[in-house]
């Protein structure tokens, strides 16, 4: 395992955990990505599976809390949250194909239109570039 209980699946994917929102948030809202809990899990899942594409499936909002708790070599899970509250989530694929492989991005409908997604993706490039990621 390393830092904050995620298990250790290779490169360097989410060494700086911290990131001040820059953009749309006139209140300067401080952005934390962090591991993704099963609590957080399933609260991300039961929130988007309220929207649409996931809310015309049955049962998607187990489906994607499974796949947000699972563990898999290579793939972190991560939390997005903003002032501490849980905002959105991503999966991210460190070192595929020598590059990360951004999976089910997701920022919830509250808190969208406020530059998070912009910043987590430039975060994402950031990490991969620091981590010797060609296919960025």
């Amino acid at each position: 395992m390393d830092e904050g209980g995620s298990p250790d699946s290779g490169g360097n994917c989410g060494r700086r955990l911290e990131l001040r929102i820059i953009g749309s948030d006139a209140g300067g809202a401080v952005l934390s990505i962090d591991w993704l809990s099963p609590v957080g899990a399933l609260q991300f899942a039961e929130a988007f599976a309220s929207i649409e594409p996931w809310r015309t499936h049955e049962s998607m909002a187990d489906e994607l809390a499974a796949h947000l708790s699972a563990v898999e070599a290579g793939a972190r899970r991560f939390a997005i949250r903003r002032n501490d509250q849980l905002a959105g989530a991503f999966c991210c694929w460190c070192n595929w194909l020598c590059g990360p492989y951004l999976q089910l991005p997701g920022v919830l409908p509250a808190v969208q239109k406020r530059g998070i997604g912009a910043c987590v993706l430039r975060w994402i490039e950031t990490e991969a570039v620091s981590d010797g990621g060609r296919h960025v």
